[in-house]
């Protein structure tokens, strides 16, 4: 029941919240479980949600005419033409914040995790730089410092967990030939070449022909000292 209303809260407010309007905000808006949501979470969650909608917008659709666009209706999901109206998505979307921040905390707290002094060092000192690079932003959507330090505190929480249930005397460790067996079997490694096609020295891109010397690569490299020798970066990749 909770949840529903919450879902509710989450499509009524967006209207008012977003579309530039001066309204109170109570500390909590709600709760998931014994989750309580405080207000700037929950704006911030709404805020992500709205990005969201407005990355699926189409080219001839105005996001940042708050009202109109509510009301309109985005593609969700390409491979199936999958649609819904923006007010609609932006609510699901923002619940499905809310319920991921909570379950992050519940969990780390239900482990014993706790956040290191470093750790929240870093998250206070990311969430400043947040905020002033786009404090006016946020503030214009009602998000303040002490949400976007709670939020970067969620994200170092959940690196966290993996350790805490995964790592040495985590809950259900991964052991050393888990781990080895999966990078065996599952882990590619890939060589790739760097041909830059122009002169390093000059910064002159390079002309039609020199194109079609290295084309002809690795049979006959250009000359060092025009075009200098290929380097070979390896990274590995999950399929």
């Amino acid at each position: 029941m909770k949840q529903k209303l919450l879902a509710l809260v989450c499509a009524l407010a967006l209207v008012v919240s977003l579309a530039g309007c001066v309204i109170s905000t109570p500390d909590t808006v709600g709760s998931l479980g014994d989750y309580e949501i405080s207000s700037g979470l929950y704006l911030l969650a709404q805020y992500d949600a709205y990005q969201k909608a407005a990355d699926l917008a189409s080219s001839d659709q105005d996001a940042s005419n708050v009202k109109a666009f509510l009301k309109q209706t985005i593609t969700v999901d390409s491979d199936s033409g999958e649609t819904a109206t923006v007010s609609d998505y932006v609510a699901r979307k923002t619940l499905e914040n809310l319920q991921t921040y909570a379950a992050t905390e519940l969990r780390f707290d239900e482990l014993g995790g706790q956040l290191t002094a470093e750790e929240e060092q870093q998250a206070d000192s990311y969430a400043q730089q947040l905020m002033d690079q786009y404090g006016d932003t946020y503030k214009a959507n009602g998000i303040g410092l002490e949400t976007v330090q709670h939020f970067e505190r969620i994200l170092l929480k959940s690196n966290d967990l993996l350790t805490l249930v995964y790592g040495n005397g985590g809950e259900t460790p991964v052991s050393d030939a888990d781990l080895t067996e999966h990078l065996e079997n599952n882990m590619v490694e890939l060589a790739y070449y760097v041909v830059p096609l122009y002169n390093t020295s000059t910064y002159a891109f390079a002309d039609d022909d020199q194109k079609a010397r290295c084309s002809r690569w690795p049979s006959r490299p250009p000359r060092p000292s025009i075009w200098p020798p290929m380097r070979v970066l390896r990274s590995r990749s999950v399929p």
